[in-house]
């Protein structure tokens, strides 16, 4: 028999020729290959998508946590600078005693100084409290960033 001809082999048995049996495969195989690549390529899109979100929430919340850094030291800065100001009114309030006590003040420029110094304490109390919530804040914002819950 030629190429392409039907053969028989057994009895009542008839094989269709090489050629049209490859040609169906080669047929068949690309479609399946092409919605494998299909799939392949839609599945990659998603990771990477999945991936760019989680590197956005990932920037984000590094954002925040180094915002309430930078915040919780200027905070802490700040009750640097109100305890010395507080011992500076301290200081001059207890120079003004000892002016009254020799004589050469009286009680209205003591009161005024031991005002100042009421005014710094609570300044001085102020800065610490904003300070403890700038720590507190950067706390949270970096057991964010560790937990991944931005």
């Amino acid at each position: 028999a030629g190429v392409g001809e039907a053969r028989e082999w057994l009895p009542g048995v008839v094989t269709k020729p090489a050629v049209e049996v490859f040609a169906k495969v080669k047929f068949s195989l690309p479609v399946q290959r092409r919605k494998a690549e299909g799939k392949r390529l839609a599945t990659q899109a998603k990771v990477r998508e999945k991936a760019a979100r989680l590197r956005l929430k990932l920037d984000k919340a590094t954002a925040g946590a180094q915002v309430a850094f930078a915040a919780w030291i200027a905070a802490t800065q700040q009750t640097r600078l109100s305890d010395a100001a507080l011992a500076a009114a301290l200081t001059v309030a207890e120079g003004e005693r000892r002016k009254l006590t020799l004589g050469r003040s009286d009680l209205l420029r003591v009161q005024l100084r031991e005002q100042n110094v009421a005014k710094a304490a609570l300044e001085r109390v102020k800065a610490a409290e904003a300070a403890h919530r700038a720590r507190l804040r950067f706390l949270a914002e970096t057991a964010q960033l560790a937990a991944g819950d931005s």
